[in-house]
């Protein structure tokens, strides 16, 4: 099997990007729930791979030699009780959706915060991809009180 890739729509893979401009960059609002759906397909052939026993992680960090412990957002499909997560809604068509709660960027600041991620899928034999790797642009927003 080819190397997998995440597609998530309006954007290009880091697999397949040749350049930091070409990077999805998704702008998002301060204190607003953020979706990023996925789908995990085979690099050569474009047919969905199976991931109901993979394990995915989406790391965002302000800058990227930060360590894993400070992480500006975290999540996966493994950990419970997290805030968010990645739930695979379709795993057998490799399918999912990172969802980071709007508690998680409510007290960003009042200027553009930007972040970079990626998404990292671990298959059951213990082989770790990164799939795709982006930005998020996070804005201020005008309402606080919800």
């Amino acid at each position: 099997m080819s190397l997998p890739v995440i597609i998530v729509p309006v954007t290009t893979c880091m697999l397949e990007a040749e350049s930091r401009e070409e990077r999805p960059r998704h702008r998002v609002f301060r204190g607003d729930t953020i979706r990023l759906p996925f789908q995990v397909v085979d690099r050569e052939t474009g047919g969905a791979i199976d991931i109901t026993e993979w394990t995915v992680q989406f790391t965002a960090k302000y800058a990227l030699p930060n360590p894993d412990a400070q992480a500006a957002l975290a999540q996966d499909n493994v950990s419970p009780g997290g805030l968010g997560g990645i739930v695979l809604v379709g795993p057998t068509l490799g399918q999912g959706i990172v969802t980071v709660q709007p508690i998680s960027t409510r007290r960003w600041g009042d200027g553009d915060t930007r972040v970079v991620y990626d998404l990292q899928a671990t298959d059951p034999g213990g082989v770790v991809t990164t799939v795709e790797i982006g930005e998020l642009v996070v804005v201020p927003d005008v309402t606080q009180a919800i």
